[in-house]
């Protein structure tokens, strides 16, 4: 089967979610074997299904559907194909649906399953089937024994490199793994292994800038440098090089920061679309000249322009525009620059935070200081201004979302919902990309907020996701 096919079966389109629907409505063997038979036959990408089958059925954790949860989840694991011992996978299904059921038994059950994963071996699945139970615990609150199962993944993908067995995409998960543990010198190992069959972007862009800013550059890899670089990435290294950068994110500053944010050379927003929604500028500032959106808000924009020809007025002093994946030259009177690389997160692809903070790094600035980043030890992600914008307008039908997307009312609800988006995006991956940079490129500063969180373990870290979550 071809990539296009399985990325329209992959996607988070209606017409894609009601087949997996289907999918998991059916009894969940024939349904395997139907989706194997009729779909995709390739098990490393059914794991990649497998997580999104796996969001759309936390979806009904906090609903009075949840007795169906069993059953969805039984599809998703064997869509994975994890061969993990029936005993585990049953103990993680009754786990969910125990704690759906008393609450207020979720730190003696996470505990439980917790040393369960620990008994485990490495060997007992893929790399990719481990990945999957990771982001499977994880996303239904288990966040420590989620962290065994990725370390697991790692070693399983590290063996099948050895054994001769690992696909492309195994071998970059080893690497990005290697990476986020700080061997260094066996990613390089890796790397100079298996060279000819990575494309220069990933060796040289990707993996060398990343060496070269945590400070492991070697002979043979370079980094991104080119004399090939376009208009607009010659405005982009106008903005970044040798600057001192101030990157706001779209959580909450707690503190009166707008005035530091004003004086750095260049100001980043993630996602900036106007003033009139965002704090008070004594707590955020009034400048922007560089900002990064995903495909989904260029959407919103171009759909709003065609009935609206003064809505990109707000964008009138960005000096630039980075994207992710949209290839456009323009956005209003706003050049363009499309992203070229990823940031190297192990488990799932970074956020736009992470990714945007990536990319201002490879252009080596002085100093690039961190404003409303909370990496989700916080329930809520997103400014007060933001949220309120988004409840007066239409902004939650704009981008794909129900208008209690952002509704915390209710805690077992909200925590559902947090740990949802634990599946698509592993909080620790973003987190620990990021501490390494910090503490060894010697490039990152932040808000005392922001370096707290930056300062702490791993586990730590882990800790305080679960502590956010609470009981639910």
């Amino acid at each position: 089967m071809g990539k296009n096919q399985f990325k329209d079966i992959s996607d988070f389109a209606f017409r894609n979610r009601l087949k997996r629907w289907v999918f998991l409505l059916l009894p969940s063997r024939i349904s395997v074997w139907l989706f194997r038979r009729l779909l995709d036959h390739d098990i490393e990408r059914n794991s990649l299904s497998a997580a999104k089958f796996l969001v759309d059925a936390q979806k009904i954790y906090p609903s009075k559907f949840f007795l169906l949860l069993p059953k969805f989840l039984r599809f998703a694991l064997r869509l994975a194909q994890t061969n993990l011992p029936n005993s585990y996978l049953q103990l993680f299904i009754n786990s969910v649906a125990e704690t759906r059921r008393n609450p207020a038994k979720r730190k003696l059950i996470a505990e439980r399953i917790y040393a369960h994963t620990l008994s485990l071996d490495h060997r007992h699945s893929s790399a990719h089937g481990w990945k999957l139970i990771s982001l499977a615990l994880t996303g239904f609150g288990f966040v420590r024994a989620g962290t065994v199962a990725r370390k697991y993944c790692l070693e399983a993908a590290l063996r099948e490199i050895m054994n001769g067995t690992a696909s492309s995409r195994t071998l970059h998960l080893a690497i990005m793994g290697l990476l986020e543990a700080r061997r260094f010198d066996e990613a390089i190992d890796c790397i100079e292994s298996h060279r000819s069959e990575f494309d220069a972007n990933s060796t040289d862009v990707l993996y060398g800038d990343y060496l070269a800013l945590v400070g492991k550059r070697f002979q043979n890899l370079t980094t991104s440098k080119s004399d090939t670089a376009s208009l607009n990435d010659n405005i982009l290294g106008e903005l970044l090089t040798d600057k001192s950068v101030a990157l706001v994110a779209t959580g909450e500053i707690k503190t009166f920061s707008g005035e530091d944010i004003d004086q750095h050379d260049t100001v980043a927003r993630i996602k900036f679309q106007g003033f009139d929604i965002m704090p008070k500028s004594e707590f955020s500032g009034s400048r922007c000249d560089l900002t990064f959106y995903t495909e989904d808000l260029v959407d919103k924009f171009v759909t709003k322009s065609v009935s609206d020809p003064t809505y990109f007025e707000f964008l009138e002093d960005v000096k630039l525009i980075v994207l992710k994946q949209t290839n456009k030259v323009q956005i209003g009177k706003v050049p363009v620059r499309n992203m070229k690389t990823r940031a190297p997160t192990f488990m799932t692809t970074a956020t736009s935070g992470t990714l945007f903070l990536f990319d201002i790094l490879r252009h080596q600035p002085k100093k690039v200081k961190l404003f409303g980043f909370n990496y989700y030890t916080e329930r809520q992600v997103y400014n007060s201004a933001l949220l309120d914008f988004y409840k007066k307008s239409n902004a939650y039908a704009d981008i794909g979302l129900p208008k209690n997307w952002f509704d915390l009312s209710s805690h077992q609800k909200a925590s559902a919902t947090i740990a949802r988006g634990f599946i698509p995006h592993d909080p620790r991956s973003d987190f620990l990309l990021v501490k390494n940079l910090y503490e060894l490129s010697g490039l990152i500063d932040g808000t005392p907020e922001v370096l707290e969180i930056l300062n702490l373990t791993a586990d730590e870290y882990d800790a305080r996701l679960e502590e956010m979550l609470g009981d639910w």
